[in-house]
């Protein structure tokens, strides 16, 4: 049904083993599927039964590419490594490729925890405020005006809070259309 393996033996049988930096022994199957020691499964890691001739292959491949790097890895990292590997196996590239991009990826935006100002008669909210992270970015607020008036210049508004005569002013920074464009302006 599937391609068999260039030994020539049809049935499913192990084509490489490798330990992990933490001595966990991995074992590589014919038809893709990556176990432990006496065909346990590896926390993180599916035990699937290719259906198709292309799955087979894909499984395979990703197998293959996962047993290259099993031994600079602890077990409790096998699950990422291997859907690495599954990725690379897929796109064509190398697994160092796949985490190399998802290193230099932007950092998902922080959330923000909205409170509300001011609301319409209905009880939607026409003004709101957050808070940015103090830790990255100390006396730093967004204030969203919802689409309403305050909103002719961008809707999200970035604030500094200044001490002046002992009472705090939240003081205009820049305007934004949308939250990328001021995470875009917070980060640089």
């Amino acid at each position: 049904m599937f391609d068999p393996c260039p030994c020539g033996d049809a049935h499913p049988h192990e084509i490489a083993r490798r330990h992990t930096a933490d001595g966990i022994s991995v074992h590589l199957e014919s038809d893709g599927k990556v176990l432990g020691l006496f065909g346990r499964s590896l926390h993180g890691v599916p035990v699937r039964r290719p259906r198709t001739a292309e799955a087979h292959r894909h499984a395979v491949k990703a197998g293959r590419l996962f047993m290259e790097w099993v031994s600079f890895y602890d077990a409790a990292e096998l699950g990422a490594l291997y859907a690495d590997a599954c990725e690379a196996a897929r796109r064509g590239v190398s697994i160092r490729d796949v985490q190399r991009e998802r290193e230099t990826a932007p950092a998902a935006p922080p959330p923000l925890t909205w409170t509300t100002i001011h609301t319409n008669r209905d009880g939607k909210p026409t003004e709101r405020h957050a808070r940015l992270p103090r830790l990255l970015w100390p006396d730093l607020a967004v204030a969203d005006y919802c689409g309403g008036p305050g909103s002719k210049n961008g809707r999200y508004v970035l604030l500094r809070r200044d001490a002046a005569d002992g009472c705090e002013v939240w003081r205009k920074v820049n305007a934004f259309r949308n939250l990328d464009a001021l995470w875009s302006f917070v980060r640089s």
